[in-house]
């Protein structure tokens, strides 16, 4: 149509602004998700509370957004090309060493690991927005923070949900196995990180 209410063309037309895209819905449901899933592995593999578990959380947070004050330095500075494969191969460590490690109850290895997590989703949220509307031209800036914007939310949803369902059907699956609540909660929460 003439005028759409989201113009969907830049992704369409530009694959560098697509690239960008993609990233940006990889970084968001990463982050979103891994702020439900370990405080319900928290509180349902070792008993904690909400607040215990809302603690354990904290550091990775707090250098969430220290990462994302330096990324932002970083990406004025140098561009996008050293931020998004080290922050996107900082998320892919921390969540292989969370997934490997989940089931063991490692409590202080799921933490940093999540540090590590969080602390590559600082790196890449905004350069990664930023590199993909520098890729196109002027005229479509309005269009692409739309599509960006919308992929944020859709992410925002999308990505708690389907890793909260994943982590049930596995934790289900496990205590149809005969593993404890506790056991069969980490195995579930395992199989969601990985």
């Amino acid at each position: 149509i003439d005028n759409p209410l989201l113009n969907t063309r830049p992704l369409m037309h530009e694959p560098p602004f697509a690239l960008a895209a993609f990233l940006v819905v990889v970084a968001m449901m990463t982050t979103f998700s891994m702020g439900i899933l370990l405080p319900l592995y928290f509180e349902s593999s070792f008993g904690y509370s909400a607040l215990v578990a809302g603690t354990l959380i904290l550091p990775a947070i707090a250098v969430n957004a220290g990462t994302a004050i330096v990324g932002g330095r970083i990406m004025d500075r140098r561009g996008a090309w050293p931020l998004l494969p080290v922050g996107f191969a900082f998320i892919a460590i921390g969540q292989v060493v969370i997934a490997l490690t989940g089931e063991s109850g490692d409590l202080l290895t799921v933490v940093l690991a999540s540090v590590l997590v969080y602390a590559g989703v600082g790196l890449v949220m905004s350069p990664s927005q930023t590199a993909g509307l520098g890729t196109l031209p002027r005229r479509e800036h309005p269009s692409g923070v739309s599509i960006m914007n919308t992929l944020v939310m859709v992410a925002a949803s999308f990505g708690p949900s389907l890793f909260v369902g994943v982590q049930a059907k596995a934790a289900a699956t496990a205590q149809g196995h005969g593993a404890s609540s506790e056991l069969a909660q980490a195995v579930g929460f395992s199989n969601a990180v990985m």
